[in-house]
């Protein structure tokens, strides 16, 4: 089935060089993090990148990888939970224009075989975060300056600024969440995936979010059982584009 891609923005990014990074928020489990620092461009000083909207089938064009595509349009079968756009969240206040997941197009086809898997089983992948500018970045920073929970902004940033890092969840047919021992954005020891004080089924419910995305591409974190990373930390740049269609 051809599926139409409504809106896509095709973001001319190069590949920079991997840098320092200081935060175990972005350290894959088994990572030191021993890759330089790359520089950050301030909101509004960033590189210029040409930007295109167009309409295309993604079963007949094949995309860029670095393209930032809005994974709804791709397939209806994701939760969409942006807390971000609601108040729902360790901030208090929402802080994004519109409850959209835009990530990389090589995730996005990633996300689309994890989605494939879980429906096999009757379950559903929710989405918590995907892409976040980077002017949100800081605003989270001076709320909980903490390394290990939230990137530092003015260093390496986070790789939801780069469009390859998602908070994710699963949720039955019935559309029920899961439980998984923590809600979002815990930041304690409970959300460790290393944490075992936790009923069987959690425990279990967790496995199930982390093998299936492990079987297709992602890296988790050693803090957050929602944080997965796609590919290379450093593959993209950090974007502070708003990307809301609405």
């Amino acid at each position: 089935m051809r599926i139409l891609c409504t809106t896509i923005f095709l973001l001319s990014i190069a590949c920079s060089s991997p840098k320092r990074q200081e935060r175990v928020e972005n350290y894959p489990e088994g990572d030191s993090g021993t890759a330089e620092r790359e520089k950050v461009y301030p909101a509004g000083e960033s590189k210029r990148h040409e930007v295109e909207k167009r309409a295309v089938n993604i079963d007949a064009v094949v995309l860029h990888d670095s393209t930032l595509v809005d994974i709804s349009s791709l397939s209806k079968d994701f939760v969409i939970d942006m807390r971000y756009a609601t108040v729902d969240n360790f901030l208090g206040e929402k802080v994004y224009d519109c409850a959209q997941c835009w990530v990389r197009y090589e995730v996005a086809k990633s996300l689309l075989r994890v989605s494939a898997s879980l429906k096999r089983r009757g379950l559903r992948l929710t989405l918590y975060d995907c892409y976040r500018p980077l002017k949100v970045q800081r605003k989270m920073w001076a709320i909980m300056p903490r390394p290990g929970y939230v990137a530092n902004p003015y260093t390496s940033g986070s790789i939801h600024n780069r469009g390859a890092a998602v908070d994710v969840s699963l949720t039955d047919r019935e559309g029920n969440a899961l439980k998984m021992g923590t809600d979002f954005d815990h930041f304690g020891k409970e959300a460790r995936h290393s944490y075992q004080d936790l009923p069987p089924k959690m425990l279990q419910n967790r496995k199930l979010l982390k093998a299936t995305m492990e079987s297709f591409g992602f890296k988790a974190i050693r803090s957050e059982w929602w944080h997965y990373i796609y590919g290379e930390k450093y593959k993209y740049t950090i974007a502070d584009h708003s990307l809301c269609t609405e």
